[in-house]
């Protein structure tokens, strides 16, 4: 079962520059056309970044194998071997430092 990357959503710089360059390769395609598409992407990286957000806070995770990275193995609700773990640990955390604010 594929998973639903980090990276998915949290695009580097660089590849942000590397799909702007595609501009180039894309013959016909007007300078606004192509903002539109780049402004989607960017779009659909917030989307996905939610949507994995809203996966681990209401524990869609826990069956296994995980839905957002695949991982089967031993220590599966161990921060240590999951990483999903420590994230739901992370997002659990800045919630309660927001709500003390």
């Amino acid at each position: 079962m594929p998973g639903i990357p980090k990276e998915g959503y949290a695009m580097s710089e660089d590849r942000l520059e590397e799909i702007k360059g595609y501009r180039e390769a894309m013959d016909g395609v007007t300078d606004d056309e192509a903002d539109w598409l780049i402004s989607e992407l960017e779009q659909s990286r917030d989307v996905a970044r939610r949507l994995r957000e809203i996966i681990l806070i209401n524990n869609l995770w826990h069956d296994v194998p995980c839905c957002l990275c695949g991982y089967s193995g031993s220590g599966y609700y161990n921060a240590d071997k999951h990483s999903c773990v420590a994230e739901v640990a992370a997002i659990h955390k800045k919630r309660m430092e927001d709500k003390d604010e």
